[in-house]
């Protein structure tokens, strides 16, 4: 086998352990995070009654997106 093919296979294979190990420490993160009940990702939004009405009127066609 040629040095550079050999090269090319460490170079690969050390690519694909770093790969793993990070997958694995993300794996363990969340597990962690799940088990202490923590939430993930952004809060929920709350609607306003504003926004709710705006949504009803463009719902039933009186408003739309787009300029006329």
């Amino acid at each position: 086998m040629e040095r550079s093919t050999l090269t090319w296979y460490f170079k690969y294979y050390h690519v694909v352990e770093g790969e793993n190990r990070i997958k694995k420490r993300h794996r363990e993160g969340i597990d962690v995070t799940l088990k202490n009940s923590v939430q993930i990702g952004r809060p929920k939004a709350e609607l306003t009654d504003a926004f709710k009405a705006v949504y009803t009127e463009w719902k039933d066609g009186r408003i739309t997106g787009q300029k006329r």
